[in-house]
């Protein structure tokens, strides 16, 4: 019996793929429960994974619950208050439908269960670079159900018949490089993001024999930046330390921007980090980037109205007609917040002008653990989530009947508007950024004069492009009242005088550049003393709030990300890693501290953190 992986990626393909065929609706009975309920029957739906491919939207994994005879089949413990979901549905978005009644495709798995990947909750979902498929990653087996089918020596692979998306086949795929993939440390509740042909997976938890491949007899925090090459089939575990300062994040988003620098950008916002310092939230207010391919990192503060810290919302990212991109958060849930821990509030950051809004329109109630996609040109999709943080479930949040019909909502990017009725319109206009971004560019204008963290990360992100399609709502050039009518006799007189000023300004430069030679080489020197101390790091920002007080780390990120190559290690017990203590600064690279000898029996993963109790 072949075990199953729900760990995305994958090598050389197997023989193994398996055929399924999409059912419509149908209702739930007294003798089951069912993974798709009537809308009628349906109450909620969380922790799953979504994704889009060729118009049909994909949700696969986490729980549902529903009403059954008329009421919520739930005396817990015998019967949990929600079920694993152990189908994948499909919703068709190019044409237009109402939440209440779109019809819901099921895509049933296969009678022998190791002929597909296991249910999993809160793990990744990788778009393959050919856009025809998806890949699934880490999780955790929803009430322990299905542990016992999980393996890493694979990963799990689902591509949709291409002639009818309701039906599709899973793939079992070997990595290219099982060697590295053996000694990464599967979790769940971790970020992820597509990033062109590489998926990223940045810390989560794992929890002892429940979570995607972990056989561990103890549980913590999971400290790394996981990537796979979903085309050479090559796993890598880098250092997160340049990413987030505390190692580690349970509930982040991430965000891919192809439109910055050469090969794009990856960043990760949002989520809960664990130091011996307790819990604390990463700041919105300041954003971390990294390149793909040169692994170097990067930093720069926002202005404007951030989210409050959390974790758990959902995230799209949307190109935006100034050559730029816009993120979108929604919800999400801080449990140290006090009362109102969980959030129905939006956000959209305007790049590259590092501006957050906060968005006054609200529907839906709170929610967190949902995820969302972009669909119908300006539409953002958000699909289930829960009233409560707590991943145990228990209380009224499965019991309480979802706001939106059948878990679907719906949001006009453009006019930031939730559309009350759940009304999706498959031939919405394309995208334009929202009047009040527009305004903001037109007030701000090119944005050269903003305080940038360094010149590389200004000119990373305001390039020739972003300047020349910086247009108002009209087309015109932000900044600009209207177009210019300047005759063209005093257009050829500014440019002889122009001419003639640079001339001057020529001549005077020769001249001072002799006498600033000298002071110019000591300044080079001190300058030169400074890099070999610092690295050549950029001012150091606050990144970590605790949730009493903020607590503000120095990290300088480093030029380019430490890579963690089990290959060259001695043994599992030279494995790096990092727990601040309050007198200390996080360091931009991984120390070495002290390890159990080996008679204490206790194995050390090569991106373990110090192990931390469980907490919601």
């Amino acid at each position: 019996m072949r075990p199953l992986l729900l760990s995305s990626g994958g090598g050389v393909l197997s023989n193994l793929a398996v055929v399924l065929v999409g059912t419509l609706i149908r209702p739930a009975t007294a003798a089951e429960r069912v993974d798709n309920p009537t809308p009628d029957n349906f109450l909620r739906r969380a922790y799953s994974g979504v994704t889009i491919i060729n118009n049909w939207i994909y949700i696969d994994g986490g729980e549902v619950s529903q009403i059954v005879d008329g009421k919520l089949p739930s005396s817990f413990p015998k019967i949990p208050p929600s079920k694993p979901m152990n189908a994948t549905l499909t919703i068709d978005v190019s044409s237009s439908w109402v939440a209440s009644d779109v019809t819901i495709y099921e895509i049933k798995r296969p009678a022998d269960l190791n002929n597909s990947a296991p249910p999993m909750n809160v793990g990744a979902v990788w778009n393959d670079p050919s856009g025809r498929s998806f890949y699934l990653y880490g999780g955790i087996a929803p009430y322990n159900q299905g542990a016992d089918r999980i393996s890493r020596g694979g990963v799990w692979k689902f591509t949709p018949d291409s002639s009818n998306p309701t039906t599709g086949q899973w793939t079992f795929e070997k990595p290219a490089n099982p060697g590295t993939l053996s000694f990464i440390r599967p979790s769940f509740h971790g970020g992820y993001v597509t990033a062109g042909k590489t998926g990223y997976w940045l810390g989560g938890y794992a929890e002892a024999n429940k979570t995607e491949g972990n056989t561990d007899s103890r549980g913590g925090e999971t400290s790394g930046l996981v990537s796979y090459n979903m085309e050479t089939k090559m796993w890598k575990n880098d250092s997160a330390l340049d990413l987030i300062p505390a190692g580690n994040a349970r509930g982040p988003g991430g965000l891919w921007f192809p439109k910055f620098g050469p090969n794009g950008l990856v960043s990760f916002v949002g989520g809960r980090t664990v130091t011996n310092l307790g819990d604390g939230y990463q700041d919105f207010g300041n954003l971390t980037f990294f390149d793909p391919e040169t692994r170097k990192s990067y930093f720069q503060t926002t202005t404007g109205d951030p989210p409050s810290p959390r974790k758990d919302f959902c995230q799209v990212v949307v190109d935006s007609p100034r050559g730029g991109h816009e993120v979108f958060v929604f919800g999400g849930a801080n449990p140290k917040a006090g009362e109102s821990d969980t959030y129905e509030d939006m956000y959209v950051l305007t790049l590259p002008g590092f501006h957050w809004f906060k968005i006054n329109s609200t529907f839906g109630g709170p929610r967190s653990s949902h995820s969302c996609v972009v669909a119908g040109n300006r539409q953002m999709i958000s699909i289930g989530g829960t009233t409560s943080n707590n991943y145990n479930g228990w209380g009224t949040t499965w019991e309480e009947r979802d706001t939106f019909a059948q878990g679907i909502g719906i949001f006009d990017m453009t006019a930031l508007a939730w559309n009350t009725r759940g009304e999706y319109d498959a031939s919405a206009g394309k995208y334009e950024s929202p009047e009040v971004v527009n305004k903001w560019y037109e007030t701000t204008g090119d944005l050269t004069n903003r305080t940038w963290t360094s010149p590389e990360v200004q000119r990373l992100f305001v390039t020739a492009d972003f300047l020349t399609n910086s247009t108002d709502g009209d087309g015109q050039n932000a900044g600009s009242g209207s177009k210019s009518t300047t005759p063209i006799g005093a257009i050829v007189g500014g440019v002889v005088g122009g001419v003639a000023v640079l001339a001057i300004m020529a001549v005077a430069w020769f001249l001072l550049r002799r006498r600033n030679r000298k002071a110019a080489a000591a300044a080079a020197a001190a300058a030169a003393a400074t890099d070999a101390s610092h690295s050549g790091s950029p001012p150091a920002r606050p990144h970590y709030q605790d949730y009493h007080q903020y607590h503000q780390y120095q990290h300088s990120p480093q030029s380019a990300m430490q890579q963690l190559d089990p290959q060259q290690m001695n043994s599992d017990l030279t494995a790096k890693y990092y727990v601040p203590t309050h007198s200390q600064e996080l360091p931009t690279t991984l120390v070495t501290s002290e390890l159990p000898s080996q008679n204490e029996g206790t194995r050390w993963e090569l991106d373990s953190t110090a192990v931390v109790p469980p907490r919601n």
